[in-house]
């Protein structure tokens, strides 16, 4: 929702930004565009960024946890995270159609893979001392990873939150090509084909703000939580 309102402040009250969106898309299209893509991606696409934030960080617990479920699904996380989009969006249209099966695939692969990668780097550096001390505390398994195994490695954990949401906007701009009739990528699509450099550029303007805006979102958030973190100047 906050990115959401900072993305149609940002871009209707810029005037040069403003200027050159009217010039190229039409108003109402700017206005239901602009609007469009940070509800998709903080509330039908939040849907799925959060499945697989969710799903990230459920799996980088684990394989931080258990080198035995490192050696199962690690090798596999790692050659999925090395595929680009562009590559999967034709087999996942031919596989599952042009519905919505795909985007939520493509932005939950998205959004997954750099939330495991820092939620295992996060776990397992996490002081072998502190979890020790839970565990003579008498705390169990799930209490000592919601106590202390997670708000240690929460640092780590909210860098990757910046990563993967940033990734879900590249995700979302794959999956907006799938059968698109609105939003900005049906704007991308469409200028394409037509060779409309200025309404490519509004788009790319648009997705560099509404990316920054989310990124300034998550600091905001990493300051209130990690406040009592000391950062070396």
């Amino acid at each position: 929702m906050a990115v959401r309102r900072l993305s149609r402040l940002v871009v209707h009250r810029c005037p040069a930004l403003s200027a050159l969106g009217r010039q190229a898309v039409p108003e109402p299209d700017l206005e239901r565009t602009t609007g469009l893509e940070p509800r998709r991606l903080a509330t039908a696409g939040g849907d799925r960024s959060r499945l697989g934030l969710g799903t990230g960080l459920l799996l980088g617990v684990a394989v931080g946890l258990s080198r035995l479920v490192e050696e199962a699904i690690d090798a596999t996380l790692q050659m999925i995270r090395t595929i680009p989009f562009l590559i999967t969006l034709p087999l996942f249209v031919l596989w599952f159609g042009v519905d919505e099966l795909p985007k939520i695939l493509i932005i939950t692969i998205g959004t997954a893979l750099p939330m495991y990668l820092n939620t295992m780097s996060g776990v397992r550096s996490v002081d072998p001392r502190l979890i020790e001390m839970g565990e003579q505390f008498g705390l169990s398994r799930a209490r000592l990873i919601g106590t202390v195994i997670l708000p240690g490695a929460m640092p780590a954990v909210l860098t990757g939150l910046r990563y993967s949401l940033g990734i879900g906007w590249l995700a979302l701009i794959v999956a907006e090509q799938i059968n698109a009739q609105e939003g900005l990528g049906h704007l991308i699509s469409n200028a394409q084909a037509l060779f409309q450099t200025d309404t490519i550029m509004v788009v790319v303007v648009v997705y560099a703000t509404l990316g920054l805006l989310t990124d300034v979102v998550v600091r905001l958030t990493e300051s209130r939580l990690l406040a009592w973190r000391k950062v070396p100047r």
